[in-house]
């Protein structure tokens, strides 16, 4: 039997899927989204048509299921918290960009209730102007945001905070009442604390892990 290449493509991608070290998962509308409606329209187009169509088993065990056929079929405010701004924010993100987002934070449920973390990169598909589908791989960052938040000293966090919401380094000495090598001494502490090679990287990587609102 010989396969076109459109079907040795779907079985590469099925098997990447299944056996990829990442949560994978691929979401379907059972009524397609115009994408021309307006933003409150689509978001309330998408928790209320959206669903989960397949995912892969370390997804599933990210929500502390051990076999996927039992997400099967849930619709995504059952997963996500949406009492959360941050998910909101993010589900906004992904209609805003088209319908493409990178490394960006959700906050979820697991199956006993438990509260997990996840970044998250997720890519529609339009046809006829439509959203019809769409798929993503998620890492669980839970743990790594405990850990990072209890690191944290009580200086350590605040010019953190200061820092993802923009302030300059004299700014946040002025504020605090420390010289500015002090503050200067802390960031880079912070920096190695993240994994972050300059400011910006490091504000970034805070957001990620969703340890303060950049809006506070």
């Amino acid at each position: 039997m010989s396969f076109s290449a459109s079907q040795k493509f779907n079985e590469f991608f099925r098997i990447s899927f299944k056996e990829s070290q990442e949560g994978r998962w691929l979401a379907l509308l059972d009524e397609p989204l115009l994408v021309t409606l307006p933003s409150d329209q689509q978001e309330q187009h998408l928790f209320k048509h959206a669903y989960l169509a397949e995912c892969n088993d370390i997804f599933a065990r990210m929500y502390g299921q051990s076999n996927p056929e039992d997400l099967i079929g849930a619709r995504f405010p059952q997963l996500l918290i949406l009492s959360d701004p941050a998910n909101l924010k993010a589900v906004r993100a992904f209609l805003a960009s088209g319908y493409h987002i990178y490394n960006v934070q959700s906050h979820e449920l697991a199956a006993n209730g438990e509260e997990r973390y996840f970044l998250n990169d997720v890519r529609g598909v339009v046809e006829d102007n439509h959203l019809v589908r769409f798929w993503g791989r998620q890492r669980d960052i839970t743990s790594r945001r405990l850990q990072t938040i209890q690191s944290l000293t009580p200086q350590q966090a605040i010019i953190l905070k200061q820092t993802i919401q923009g302030r300059t380094l004299k700014e946040i000495s002025g504020s605090l009442g420390i010289s500015q090598k002090t503050v200067d001494t802390v960031r880079s502490r912070l920096k190695r604390k993240l994994g972050a090679i300059s400011i910006p990287q490091l504000a970034a990587k805070a957001v990620q892990l969703g340890l303060f609102e950049v809006d506070d």
